[in-house]
């Protein structure tokens, strides 16, 4: 933290285990960053950056908001995805991601 910069960075590895037929586990990095500016004591601002290594590697980054008051908050990002390839139809992963999330403390 630098004031009302925050930055922070995840390597994640995740184990996945997939039930059909055999039992296979994959091993999947994802790993995370991003950093965040608190505009006031109720809204701050951000970008984020998330990567996924499963079946191809994908880079997704986008801007954040978050804004809360008293105990209620919202937050929310629009990533898009970096890497070169072409998603498929059904893949899971598309060329864009939206998050909303919301909460209330207790």
């Amino acid at each position: 933290r630098f004031g009302k910069l925050n930055t922070m960075a995840n390597l994640t590895l995740e184990q996945e285990y997939e039930w059909l037929g055999e039992a296979e586990i994959k091993a999947i990095f994802a790993p995370s960053g991003g950093a965040t500016y608190d505009v006031s004591p109720s809204v701050t601002v951000g970008a984020e950056y998330w990567g996924n290594l499963y079946d191809g590697y994908r880079h997704y980054a986008g801007p954040t908001a978050m804004f809360q008051k008293g105990d209620v908050w919202m937050s929310g990002g629009v990533y898009a995805r970096l890497d070169d390839q072409d998603p498929a139809l059904g893949d899971p992963y598309g060329r864009l991601w939206i998050r909303l999330l919301g909460g209330v403390g207790f």
